[in-house]
């Protein structure tokens, strides 16, 4: 499996599977209503298609995914349960689990890579804005920070993982009310608690179809199903150049009688915003449909003149062109136990 970061593994909240999948027996019919709907026909040819989904804002990205596991071949999402981030090769570059129990030792070796003199730079400099993404209290406690000349990186580290060690403390007692919102200057914050709870909220079909899954996002990281396992890890990733960090928890299990796989990004330090994923195993007569989507928000790709939807146009593509690619590698579509 391959281990790195879930970049852009971030959020799903929509399915959307349509008011007849819970009587559906037939990839067509689960898929009615839903995003991947008039698809039928490429998944059971055998391909991986995806599409968009439904999105609750301007700076939301959503993609839904779906193959087809033949009936008499077996598949599960055993796959997940481990702390293993899973991302591509050309966006992977640190990851590490993270024990509830002693979360210092987990991100002892969390550090900022390569250019990190420059990267400790910036976050010597840190102030409200959209350069970086932390708190009022966040950026407090760096710019306090009077390193000795040469000590600028290991100082910088050091308070990075005491932020994170607070962000996971407080997100696994608080779930999305325990997310500090970031200080963009100026009066202005943003909120991943308010993206994350507005994105699962916004399909009540969703709600409909798939009652416990849709609770279950609203309540993580609260008590994981009977047959679940939870799991915390960090990541370090590339994007544009630039280490960013993300902070992920990973929930496996069963709801609505289906095997569930959710993941949810509660913390990146720049760029990205938050993330949730679904990753479903749905029985249909002609096997086991693989039904994934992921949502995404962004906060700042680019320079001026970048909009929201040119953001959103760049992340679509990038996400659905990883989708088949870690659906492969994880053997999803294949008939692996």
């Amino acid at each position: 499996m391959t281990r790195s970061s879930g970049f852009l593994l971030f959020l799903s909240l929509a399915i959307g599977i349509g008011a007849q999948s819970a009587t559906a027996t037939t990839v067509a019919e689960v898929l009615a209503g839903s995003p991947l709907e008039g698809r039928a026909d490429e998944i059971l040819a055998g391909n991986k298609v995806t599409a968009q989904a439904h999105r609750s804002g301007e700076r939301e990205m959503a993609v839904a995914f779906a193959c087809l596991v033949p009936a008499g071949q077996p598949t599960s999402l055993e796959v997940f349960r481990n702390d293993d981030a899973v991302m591509p090769d050309d966006y992977r570059d640190a990851d590490g689990p993270i024990d509830l129990d002693d979360l210092a030792g987990s991100l002892a070796a969390l550090g900022l890579g390569g250019n990190a003199q420059e990267e400790a730079q910036r976050y010597l400099d840190a102030e409200p804005g959209w350069e970086l993404s932390l708190s009022s209290e966040e950026i407090a406690m760096l710019q306090a920070i009077q390193p000795p000349a040469g000590g600028e990186v290991a100082a910088v580290e050091s308070a990075l993982r005491r932020i994170f060690e607070q962000r996971v403390r407080s997100y696994h007692e608080r779930g999305l009310a325990g997310i500090a919102p970031f200080d963009r200057g100026e009066g202005k914050t943003s909120s991943v608690a308010r993206d994350l709870e507005a994105s699962t909220r916004a399909s009540s079909t969703f709600e409909r179809i798939l009652p416990e899954t849709h609770r279950a996002l609203l309540s993580i990281p609260g008590g994981a199903p009977p047959d679940g396992q939870a799991f915390y890890f960090w990541t370090r990733i590339n994007v544009l150049g630039r280490p960013v960090f993300l902070l992920n928890q990973r929930l496996v299990g069963s709801h609505d009688g289906a095997p569930i796989m959710i993941e949810r990004q509660f913390y990146a330090t720049q760029f990205l915003g938050a993330g949730q994923t679904i990753t479903a195993l749905v029985p249909v007569d002609e096997g086991t449909l693989v039904f994934y989507v992921n949502h995404s928000f962004v906060d700042r790709w680019g320079g001026p003149g970048f909009t929201a939807g040119a953001k959103r146009k760049v992340g679509q593509e990038i996400i659905a062109k990883i989708l088949p690619t870690m659906a492969e590698t994880l053997g999803l579509c294949e008939g692996r136990p």
